[in-house]
């Protein structure tokens, strides 16, 4: 599935991807993604006429009732006016750092709570690029997350320490050496404590295994556990923790 035209500046890798797994047709999914561009103030590139002109806007407003997108103008009145000649716009921007792009076949001038604005009506379709593995990030060693792994009789396995995390999965250290951890054991019933976030139940998948020397010369293994069985909801919330750590970090 392509969206773009082989001239989009900012769509050289996408051909080469399978964006079917990425694509989202869902009506109340689309809205929300569309409704989080507002609340986020994600800034949104508009490129029309094949890809060679773009209008830098916002979404300031998503009425999923009458499926009408607002958009802020641009900087450019010449450009402005070209936007509103085009008959397919593609629209890129980012939802808690996750690539979004979609479609529209025009836009038409209007007005959102009382300001001068372009209007668009809703994607038929929106791709969401999640890229997981490109979002780990190393949690604070003084209060890390915790995972639960409990078996399929419901008893707590083991409680492990979070080392690093991603939408799509961790990596844990256990310091007890008792039990070993086997690679592609499934737990899917499992308790992910996130601080300042709460408890996130979710399944998970043993994929590594292997050991390392700690300073004071004593051993522990580690391992990196998948995500499977994993809601959306689970999702934005592991995604805003990383957010919130990116800022920390960056303080």
């Amino acid at each position: 599935m392509t969206i773009f035209g082989n001239s989009n500046p900012v769509n050289n890798d996408m051909d080469k991807l399978d964006l079917t797994k990425f694509t989202i047709t869902n009506s109340k999914k689309i809205a929300q993604i569309l409704e989080s561009l507002v609340t986020e103030g994600s800034i949104v590139s508009a490129y029309f006429n094949n890809n060679s002109q773009l209008v830098t806007t916002s979404v300031i407003g998503a009425d999923e009732g009458s499926r009408r997108l607002y958009l802020d103008l641009g900087p450019d009145p010449q450009l402005n006016q070209a936007l509103l000649t085009a008959k397919k716009i593609n629209f890129i921007t980012n939802q808690q750092s996750v690539k979004v792009h979609f479609s529209s076949g025009g836009v038409q001038l209007g007005e959102y709570r009382g300001h001068k604005c372009f209007i668009s009506a809703f994607p038929q379709d929106l791709i969401r690029l999640q890229r997981r593995n490109h979002y780990r990030i190393d949690t604070p060693r003084a209060n890390p997350p915790l995972i639960q792994l409990i078996d399929k009789n419901g008893n707590l396995f083991r409680e492990l320490t979070v080392l690093d995390i991603s939408v799509g999965g961790i990596g844990v250290i256990d310091f007890n050496l008792g039990i070993r951890l086997v690679p592609q054991e499934e737990f899917p019933d499992c308790l992910l404590k996130i601080p300042d976030f709460g408890e996130i139940r979710l399944g998970v998948i043993i994929q590594s295994v292997f050991y390392t020397k700690l300073k004071n010369g004593n051993q522990a293994q580690r391992a990196g556990l998948k995500f499977t069985h994993i809601p959306s909801t689970t999702e934005a919330t592991i995604q805003k923790y990383i957010n919130k750590l990116e800022i920390q970090y960056k303080k």
